[in-house]
């Protein structure tokens, strides 16, 4: 079964967006995971942040993020982090994920 669960994660990388009026970028944060004793204490927003602050540099104008529809905290998170809620999609098969932007210049959003 994590074969099966990285075959479709590969797969949901490496699809394209079918037509659509959609810009979506192709960097990608996959995941943020912070030990639990140092949950709560801003590094799993320390480590977003230096994200940003790399693809800034790399003049990359925003990212995504797939998350699984069941992790209320890591939408409250990203939410929080200044992330947008776009669509919801599968990258499992039976199990719908939620893709967020994040754009990363202040005079444009990513649509």
């Amino acid at each position: 079964s994590r074969i099966k669960s990285i075959l479709e994660v590969l797969r949901y990388s490496w699809a394209r967006p079918q037509k659509s009026s959609l810009v979506i970028p192709c960097s990608e944060l996959l995941s943020i995971v912070v030990e639990p004793a140092f949950r709560g204490k801003g590094v799993a927003q320390g480590l977003y942040e230096r994200l940003k602050d790399f693809f800034c540099s790399s003049d990359v104008p925003g990212f995504k993020i797939a998350v699984g529809s069941d992790l209320l905290s890591a939408h409250r998170f990203y939410c929080r982090i200044g992330a947008k809620p776009l669509l919801d999609f599968q990258v499992h098969d039976g199990e719908t994920s939620i893709l967020f932007l994040q754009s990363l210049r202040s005079n444009e959003d990513i649509k």
